[in-house]
């Protein structure tokens, strides 16, 4: 979103860098400054640190050679969560059933809890 409206990769840097609650985005934002100022490619210092997928650095990889570094970052962010829904949904599809099971489970249980008793009582009233 800031890089879209114009803003330099430096200027996010700072940004992110002034953060007080996040250490990790504090750490991120020092290594992407010294990288910068040292004339690193965006790509090349994630690299670097190691902890980003390999086709989030392939996006930005590309984004730099064509310069259109914020429409490959869309559209990366789009398929992650493409992928991060199809997951949720198959997670859904198993936990679901489960639940519905075991809200029977409880209902027939509520059932037996009121009506054994009753039942218990007519065979001594007989």
């Amino acid at each position: 979103m800031f890089y879209k409206n114009g803003v330099t990769l430096q200027s996010i840097v700072d940004i992110y860098s002034k953060q007080k609650n996040d250490t990790y985005l504090i750490y991120l934002a020092r290594k992407l400054a010294t990288g910068t100022q040292s004339g690193h490619k965006l790509s090349e210092i994630l690299k670097k640190i190691s902890c980003f997928e390999e086709g989030l650095i392939n996006f930005i990889e590309e984004g730099e050679k064509t310069g259109k570094l914020d429409i490959e970052l869309k559209l990366y962010s789009e398929i992650i969560f493409t992928k991060i829904e199809r997951y949720l949904q198959l997670i859904i599809k198993f936990i679901q059933p489960i639940i519905f099971i075991m809200l029977g489970i409880l209902i027939i249980s509520l059932y037996l809890v009121i009506m054994l008793p009753m039942f218990d009582l007519m065979q001594t009233i007989k």
